[in-house]
């Protein structure tokens, strides 16, 4: 009896190869063409879930304007800009009514007015805008209708008028100071000056 022959065991080889090629190349095609189908889509299978996309906003948000300073939105007249109790003018200062703190500042010549209100060496007081003395206590309306102004270069406290309980109403082009005075040493040897409670209104 004789065994296979070499041709028998070759050709069951090839016939195994083409079974095998027969199985492997269908699969082989079909998971090609359902990764390519789920690429086009967004969608890979297998590779896990995409990355969500990074979003940038830009929010840009506009400027807030006020009523205070020299710019801004127009404010109505008798509307109050800003106020202060316990401001304290000695002698070689002055206050701008622009300034929303009321910090007095030093003038270069101490022996004349400067400013919107200020107080000498000699604690004369002056003002470069037009400013009228109202006795006792004032507010916008009576300040406003007051027109007694103190002629310009004058001293408001000529002679050292003593000014403690009076108002001093202090007219710039579009404001109103309403400057009460609660204590005058203008007439002290050292350190003259007014402590005053200021309100400053819009005039238009």
């Amino acid at each position: 009896m004789t065994g296979p022959s070499v041709k028998d065991g070759r050709d069951k080889r090839e016939k195994l190869t083409h079974q095998l090629l027969i199985a492997i190349v269908p699969a082989v095609i079909l998971g090609a063409a359902t990764y390519f189908a789920g690429a086009r889509t967004g969608h890979v299978i297998g590779l896990g879930p995409a990355p969500a996309p990074t979003v940038t906003v830009t929010v840009t948000s506009g400027a807030t304007t006020t009523g205070h300073g020299g710019g801004g939105a127009t404010n109505p007249p008798g509307q109050e800009l800003f106020h202060k109790t316990g401001v304290q003018l000695t002698g070689c200062y002055a206050l701008s009514f622009t300034d929303t703190h009321l910090r007095p500042y030093q003038i270069s010549s101490c022996t004349s007015g400067s400013g919107d209100l200020s107080v000498d060496i000699y604690g004369d007081v002056q003002s470069m805008a037009q400013l009228a003395v109202y006795a006792g206590r004032a507010g916008f309306s009576l300040c406003q209708a007051d027109t007694n102004y103190v002629s310009p270069g004058s001293f408001v406290n000529n002679n050292h008028q003593q000014l403690t309980d009076s108002t001093l109403c202090i007219t710039t082009p579009n404001r109103l100071a309403v400057c009460y005075v609660t204590d005058d040493t203008t007439s002290a040897p050292t350190a003259p000056g007014l402590t005053m409670d200021v309100t400053v209104y819009a005039l238009k």
